[in-house]
């Protein structure tokens, strides 16, 4: 890799406001590598094979990153804010053809914390992911937006009911082609060093989750298998 040639560069802002419970991040990078040595792919049978040749090769990163936090006295909680950006291009030779590609990637997400008494308090989190992949005019793109609900429910001394829900929405090119909804529920009363629980895992009996990945120059689907709707009654004794 000897005359490979790299440029950076990074800014930081910070943002602290304690009389409004305010804080913040800000983080910006860029950089830039021309290397003497290119990458090339060859499809050999059902063999992918990658190799570097004597070609200049240039790519470029742009990474992008915000953060907010604020407290929320009417609701007696606090509101997360975090947005991620980042966009790398470059090119390859594949198969004696010179080709340039793009990816990029987006997270926007949101968290709220609630407390509305001593009886219950609650977590709200939606976000959105989209993974995006060019190569010579073709774009092929993923998104997946979900909703995650906590609730903390205390009916009554030493005696707390947690409820999960996830909604799951994902997409491809545009296309809706999978939605999900997972809930689990959990009952625990505690009494001196003794704890007693219930748990009832995937309340709507979910078989499969299903979720794209996307590489460099790549895409790849992974199929979970999930288990089924499940119960467990238990205790523990600390000492």
């Amino acid at each position: 890799m000897k005359g490979t040639r790299r440029n950076n560069g990074s800014i930081s802002l910070k943002l602290t406001d304690y009389e409004h419970t305010l804080f913040g991040n800000l983080n910006l990078s860029y950089s830039r590598r021309n290397s003497r040595l290119g990458t090339s792919l060859r499809l050999v049978d059902d063999f992918i094979i990658y190799s570097y040749v004597p070609r200049e090769q240039k790519s470029e990163n742009y990474t992008s990153e915000l953060w907010i936090n604020k407290g929320i006295d009417a609701l007696n909680g606090k509101l997360q804010l975090r947005g991620l950006y980042s966009k790398n291009k470059s090119e390859i030779e594949q198969n004696g053809k010179l080709r340039q590609y793009d990816s990029d990637s987006w997270m926007a997400e949101a968290r709220l914390s609630v407390v509305f008494s001593k009886y219950l308090s609650s977590i709200y989190t939606p976000s959105y992911i989209q993974n995006g992949l060019s190569a010579s005019g073709e774009k092929n793109t993923f998104r997946k937006i979900s909703q995650v609900l906590d609730l903390n429910i205390r009916p009554m001394k030493h005696t707390v009911l947690k409820l999960s829900t996830s909604w799951l929405m994902q997409s491809q090119n545009g296309e809706a082609f999978q939605h999900n909804i997972l809930s689990n529920a959990e009952l625990s009363y505690t009494y001196n060093k003794w704890k007693f629980y219930a748990m009832v895992n995937n309340l709507f009996d979910r078989r499969s989750y299903i979720n794209t990945s996307y590489g460099a120059l790549s895409s790849s689907d992974l199929k979970y298998c999930l288990r089924p709707r499940s119960v467990m009654i238990g205790g523990s004794f600390q000492f």
